[in-house]
């Protein structure tokens, strides 16, 4: 290590890559827990447990308080209501967490001080519902200017420029009076925290006298795990017990479509990192059996080389150490995308939290790639026959170059295997349960062995260009072809790093186009000329949301002259945690075309008749079937609902139930839609039809979408999610830049009689500089060519594999523009990274070198 500085370097910073990357997903999901617990802690000190209902909105009745309260070890309950919601200042919209606690917990227990303005009776008078009064912090009164000097209230209107300030609730915009800020809010979610009454809540929100969930308090010194138990019995199996901090459902599901496909990416950077070590360690041995053999000759044990294993590892957890800032780096890009979708959803930012436990997770998931990087390079050492080192030879290379042609063999059947692997797992729409593990270890067996086999053909293609008849000043370009050929473990390295970042821009590029592909494609599969309507937001499908349309407004918009035909959305979170997660969907058109049935029917005949469509990721790992019968949590307890097919709907990530409007009414009551699609009559355009819904002023949050801005916005939506890959793309291309960069500072080290020879045939310094740089130029378009070849042997699977962890698939899409752009970018990249190492050739004393010939 000490000897190769520039070589452990390069292996040091390629761990650490894939050593963030990896831990990133755990300082996310860190990050995820930690908010939701402290948001929970901080409103209710000393809470231990929550209770949830079946679905999300006003699932918990409350005629169970009593019964948990009954319970021995209960001191306190809080029950709830939380809904994210905006709050408008003037035209300004600001995202607010409404908060409202019930009275029924024991004087004395609230350090919160959030009842102080929850029970005022002023907040519950107003049965109109015209305007509601409500405490928010000092930073969101500041905000919104509605808590001037010493006035206590400042009723619907801001000081600043007189504007009113509004509510959005399930009966529309409210108006609001601002009572005395309350400072305790000022440190929960940054201050967007707003408290109102529980009445006033459970109207307002459409609760109907329900809770969303109830904080349990446990007396001093009582067993937990025993509580547990006690409050499972006493409200039975249509409620659950779970953690304070456990994130609400609409959250995690969106949280759920992000990480799997993090987490197959950071297996990807890890394999990368494992191959580009292996790489370099197979150039360190090869160079050092010379050496090896001559200690074992001067009477050293052989076992001494072992010793070699420790090196990787070293290197691995110097390199895992390092990634704890990149995992730290890469984790805050993330949370940054998925607070995107989360605020919105629960109202609760999630706040960057670095596990304590990555101080020593880290080097040992370095040291582990550092060891396996290194099973193959050392069982080649062991296999060495030492005696032939000390014979006079050439130079050691040409014993890898003889195996050039097996390793190519191999490494190429072992891809076909992974590609045939990871198919397999996604035929029949991905439903048994063998699939996944299949399909997982196929992805990366494929990009694992696609890796190393493009660095072999770094090596072929360098030789296949020197057999041209290069003429003139052109033979530079051969001579500097010929380096590349007859160095296969320096070239291998160089081409599987810069294929890797070229092919990881492209596949993220063909993914996101192919993405795109599908919501074009699933938003044209219904009639053209409609209009979209939703409540405030973009054209993406929003469940659980506190903005939705009410019947009146829904009354107003089917009488307009204008209108043909509505088609209404609604959709229901169902389930007690992250993993039993169920959304229940309905639309008022059954006849749903273009999403492909896996089995059974899509009729809608048998959808009136009470049965249902399940997604492809549900009937997995339900292990459901055709005929057979899914359970639903409901506020009237569990119910089945026979099975008429199973289809690939990605709503939910693919965990959806699809029922018609009678059943979801039967066993949900009646639901306000969040999503309209609305078509003209015969003769009328969509423009047409959209200038008249604006001009009936049916709400003040509604948003008239065309088809085309539809589309856009949910690209927009799918395009904001996709940043965390390219950040790894990014530092893919730093990567590629110093695997240029301290191989080729290694190779002008050893290569001295090499430019001495040439100086004694003529060549000037600057010539000699130019066969450097040639190097890395061709190396760069070398690279970049097999980049098309990686990126669709990797996407291929990806797509594959796709469907067991998001539930639906994609169309396979290429981008090959990419390789040429970022083709472009790193060959320029590496010919600045080759200008150092071939200035350095300047350095070289040409007599010196001659005499060692």
């Amino acid at each position: 290590m000490v000897t190769h500085k520039l070589r452990s370097f390069l292996a040091i910073i390629a761990i650490a890559g894939a050593s963030a990357l990896s831990l990133s997903i755990l300082v996310t999901s860190q990050s995820i827990s930690n908010s939701f617990t402290h948001f929970s802690s901080q409103i209710f000190p000393g809470v231990q447990l929550k209770i949830v209902g079946p679905i999300q909105r006003g699932g918990v009745e409350s005629s169970i308080v009593a019964d948990v309260n009954s319970v021995k070890g209960v001191k306190n309950t809080f029950e709830v209501v939380q809904a994210s919601t905006n709050l408008y200042v003037g035209q300004s919209r600001i995202p607010v967490v409404a908060l409202a606690i019930s009275t029924r917990a024991k004087a004395g227990n609230d350090h919160t001080g959030l009842e102080e303005y929850s029970t005022r009776p002023s907040t519950i008078s107003n049965a109109q519902f015209k305007s509601i009064v409500v405490t928010s912090s000092p930073s969101l009164a500041r905000s919104i200017g509605a808590c001037p000097g010493n006035l206590p209230y400042q009723l619907g209107t801001s000081t600043r420029k007189n504007r009113q300030i509004r509510l959005v609730t399930d009966n529309g915009l409210v108006k609001v009076s601002c009572a005395k800020p309350l400072s305790n809010l000022s440190s929960l979610d940054r201050g967007r925290i707003i408290t109102l009454s529980m009445m006033v809540a459970q109207r307002a929100f459409d609760r109907r006298g329900n809770f969303d969930s109830i904080y349990v308090q446990a007396t001093s010194g009582a067993n937990l795990d025993h509580l547990e138990r006690a409050i499972n019995k006493v409200i039975g199996t249509q409620y659950s017990v779970v953690s304070p901090g456990t994130p609400p459902a609409q959250a995690q599901l969106a949280i759920n479509s992000i990480l799997p496909v993090l987490t197959l990416l950071s297996l990807l950077a890890a394999t990368v990192a494992i191959v580009l070590v292996r790489d370099i360690l197979v150039l360190s041995f090869a160079e050092r059996k010379k050496e090896l053999a001559t200690v074992y000759a001067l009477g050293s044990s052989r076992s001494l080389g072992l010793i070699f294993a420790l090196e990787p590892f070293l290197i691995g957890v110097i390199g895992g150490a390092i990634g704890i800032v990149g995992a730290q780096v890469t984790g805050r890009t993330i949370l940054g995308s998925i607070n995107k979708f989360v605020v919105p959803l629960s109202g609760v930012g999630v706040i960057e939290h670095i596990p304590t436990e990555l101080v020593v997770i880290s080097p040992l998931v370095g040291g582990m790639i550092g060891l396996v990087a290194a099973l193959g390079p050392i069982r080649s050492l062991a296999r060495t026959s030492l005696a032939k080192e000390l014979l006079p030879q050439r130079g050691v290379l040409g014993l890898a170059k003889d195996r050039s042609r097996f390793r190519l063999a191999i490494y190429f059947l072992a891809t076909l295997v992974g590609i045939v692997m990871s198919t397999l797992a996604s035929l029949g729409g991905a439903l048994e349960r063998w699939q996944f593990p299949v399909g997982i270890c196929g992805f990366v067996v494929t990009s694992g062995f696609a890796i190393m086999l493009v660095g072999e053909c770094g090596t072929l293609v360098s030789k296949l260009l020197t057999r041209i008849n290069w003429t003139g000043r052109l033979k530079l370009f051969r001579l500097s072809l010929s380096n590349l050929a007859y160095s296969p473990a320096r070239t291998a390295t160089m081409a599987a790093a810069i294929a890797t970042c070229v092919g990881v821009a492209f596949i993220v590029t063909s993914y996101d186009q192919s993405i795109a592909n599908s919501i074009t494609s699933s938003i044209n599969r219904r009639e053209s000329n409609w209009v979209y309507l939703s409540m405030n937001r973009p054209a993406t499908i929003s469940i659980d949301s506190e903005e939705r349309f009410t019947i009146p407004e829904l009354a107003s918009l089917a009488r307009l002259r204008d209108v043909g035909r509505v088609v209404s959305q609604v959709g229901v979170l169902t389930g007690f945690s992250p993993s039993t997660i169920i959304g229940v969907e309905t639309s008022s058109d059954l006849h749903i075309d273009g999403i492909r049935v896996v089995r059974g029917t899509k009729r809608a005949s048998l959808l009136l008749r009470g049965e249902c469509l399940v997604g492809t990721a549900l009937a997995r790992n339900q292990n459901l079937s055709v005929g057979g019968f899914v359970r639903l949590e409901t506020p009237k307890g569990p119910a089945f609902v026979k099975i008429q097919g199973i289809w690939e709907n990605g709503d939910f990530n693919g965990s959806s139930v699809f029922v018609s409007e009678r059943v979801m009414t039967h066993l949900y009551g009646p639901q306000l839609p969040t999503n309209i699609y609305v078509y003209p009559k015969s003769g009328i355009t969509t423009s047409e039809l959209a200038r008249e819904i604006i001009h009936a002023h049916l709400s003040k949050l509604l948003v008239v979408t065309s088809e085309r801005r539809a589309i856009a916005d949910e690209l927009i939506s799918v395009s904001g999610q996709l940043a965390p890959f390219w950040a790894v793309q990014r530092s893919l291309i730093g990567l590629a830049f110093l695997a240029v960069l301290t191989i080729l500072i290694l190779s002008v080290a050893q290569r001295s009689s090499e430019f001495s020879l040439l100086a004694a045939l003529g060549f000037s310094s600057s010539m000699i500089a130019s066969v450097v740089i040639f190097e890395a130029i061709w190396i760069s378009v070398i690279g970049s060519t097999l980049a098309l070849v990686l990126g669709v042997v990797v996407l291929k699977s990806l797509f594959s594999v796709t469907p067991l962890v998001l539930g639906y698939f994609d169309p396979f899409v290429v981008v090959p523009s990419t390789v040429a752009k970022y083709g472009v970018l790193v060959t320029v990249l590496a010919a600045i990274a080759s200008i150092l190492p071939a200035l350095r050739t300047r350095k070289t004393d040409f007599a010196e070198g001659l005499r060692d010939e």
